[in-house]
């Protein structure tokens, strides 16, 4: 009898650690293999494509994502509020706008800000409308801004 129960004493000990390995490599394969580094600042050039830019319906689709998770803080059309504005084309937190900068800051938030992360709440085909949008009012505001200086 004592032998049978530590048999499955032992059992159970090698289940949960192969468990608690598995886990933990797991994870480890979504860090090395995940397209964008939690560091947003790399200074890299290298950029992830987005789909979605040039895309009408994805990009209204990034409007109400955008309207309903961001305008609260960015303001309406991402002109800026209680958060800095997002169609001036220049981030404080990410040195060269590219989409993998801004993914990264959405996704995981900005440190010390209150920039809070959406990772668990917006997958990442809506992260990339979001930013498809922002990039489409960001042309739409230089555009008017070009127009309002050669009409001075």
């Amino acid at each position: 009898e004592k032998m049978h129960n530590l048999s499955n004493s032992w059992k159970l000990r090698w289940t949960s650690a192969l468990g608690t390995f598995a886990l933990a490599f797991g994870v480890l394969v979504a860090i090395v293999l995940s397209p964008v580094k939690a560091d947003h600042n790399t200074g890299s050039d290298t950029d992830i494509e987005n789909e979605f830019e040039g895309d009408a319906e994805a990009i209204e689709y990034g409007r109400l994502l955008f309207a309903r998770r961001c305008a609260y803080c960015h303001g309406g059309g991402g002109a800026g509020a209680k958060g800095p504005s997002l169609t001036k084309g220049k981030f404080k937190y990410s040195r060269k706008g590219l989409t993998s900068e801004l993914f990264s800051i959405i996704v995981g938030g900005i440190p010390n800000t209150q920039m809070g992360a959406f990772g668990r709440t917006i997958d990442g085909d809506e992260t990339l409308k979001i930013i498809a949008y922002i990039r489409q009012e960001t042309a739409k505001r230089a555009a008017a801004e070009a127009k309002q200086a050669e009409a001075e």
